[in-house]
């Protein structure tokens, strides 16, 4: 995992212009397709709890992550519960695949345990 924590500290150092630190990269119970990671980033003082979606290969993405982060976008405008995009990548160098990061809303997305609720 320290990969991915390296990779996701340069893409948002990048992003943000500044050093960031990169801190409890986990792996979240959502996403059958893709990799879905819970972290901590940390500028200075200031600390975010955010999460990262990674396509892992080509071959099963059914558009590109900048297609959904616009989507992502579109929901916000339109005041749709969602979680605010920070950054997009195709650029696989970071983490292995294209990602979009966004800021990390508590909740539960599997069907049978919102059933539950």
């Amino acid at each position: 995992m320290s990969d991915v924590t390296e990779g996701l500290a340069r893409f948002l150092s990048e992003t943000w212009g500044t050093a960031v630190g990169v801190e409890g990269v986990r792996v979240a119970s959502a996403g059958a397709r893709r990799r879905n990671l819970l972290f901590e980033a940390t500028r200075g003082k200031q600390r975010e709890a955010l999460a990262a979606t990674i396509m892992p290969t080509p071959e099963i993405a059914h558009t590109t992550m900048e297609v959904e982060a616009a989507l992502l976008r579109i929901a916000e405008a339109a005041d749709v519960p969602a979680p605010r995009l920070i950054a997009v990548t195709e650029d696989p160098a970071y983490v292995g695949g294209p990602l979009f990061v966004t800021r990390r809303i508590e909740g539960e997305s599997i069907p049978r345990r919102i059933l539950r609720l």
